[in-house]
């Protein structure tokens, strides 16, 4: 089974790009992209736009659970210094629309290429970050640290569906206390629903969608993505493992991972 980094990716404001229809409006997917997590690692290893990436991108993998899905904001922006369709330069600034998710949570499995770049050594980087981390956009830094463990012996869906979640129980209940948290014989009952969407298995067959967010270069100059086959779907994790917000909800999450401090 191949290694996965677990990262954490919560903040006031996200963006995860996406198609965009031109310089007039640029969208945020309502999940972390592989791109946008591929350019995350790049950036942490302090490499260039016009580096290869294929020890990081070629076959990789991502499965990413929205513990807190955020509400879209949109920002408004005007940009000079714009070329007409006829290749002249605009007297005039004009408008353009910037999306993003605020107050989401998000918990991340990244599955590195098989023969590429190991597990231990992304994690490493992102501990030790030769840039500064952001989420999808240089505006968004992270508000936790990124980099959760690296994990061998579970599949991502087993990590997505066993880790404490960053929210409340549904209804907007106040978190659980540490007692109820850590008493295994806990009389806390239902569940909670959390979306997951992740790379689909090869014989998944016709129940996969295509994402078009699989980098094979990040230089500007021959900038290209392919399309990704992702499955989406509804689990359900136990009420008790809602750890609610804040530095303390990140401490129960990592312990549910047997990550170190």
């Amino acid at each position: 089974m191949t290694s996965g980094v677990v990262m954490l990716l919560t903040g006031p404001l996200q963006s995860w790009g996406g198609p965009a229809p031109g310089i007039y409006e640029r969208g945020t997917g309502s999940m972390p992209s592989l791109s946008g997590i591929i350019g995350m690692v790049s950036n942490a290893l302090g490499r260039k736009r016009t580096d290869p990436i294929d020890d990081l991108a070629a076959g990789a993998r991502l499965a990413v659970r929205a513990d807190r899905p955020g509400t879209p904001m949109e920002d408004f922006h005007t940009l000079g210094n714009v070329l007409n369709a006829e290749g002249k330069l605009l007297r005039y600034s004009v408008p353009t629309r910037r999306w993003y998710l605020q107050d989401a949570a998000f918990l991340a499995v990244y599955t590195p290429p098989v023969g590429g770049m190991p597990a231990d050594e992304i994690l490493d980087a992102l501990n030790n970050p030769r840039r500064p981390l952001y989420l999808g956009r240089r505006s968004c830094p992270p508000a936790e640290r990124v980099p959760v463990c690296v994990v061998a012996d579970r599949t991502p869906e087993e990590v997505l569906t066993t880790a404490a979640l960053l929210r409340e129980t549904d209804g907007g209940s106040a978190p659980l206390s540490d007692v109820d948290y850590f008493e295994a014989d806990t009389d806390v009952s239902g569940h909670v629903s959390a979306l997951i969407e992740m790379s689909a298995p090869d014989d998944i067959g016709h129940q996969a969608t295509l994402r078009p967010d699989a980098p094979t270069t990040f230089d500007p100059r021959r900038l290209a993505h392919m399309n990704r086959r992702v499955i989406t779907k509804s689990i359900q994790v136990p009420a008790v493992a809602c750890a609610g917000r804040g530095p303390e909800a990140v401490m129960r999450l990592r312990d549910s991972l047997g990550a170190t401090p």
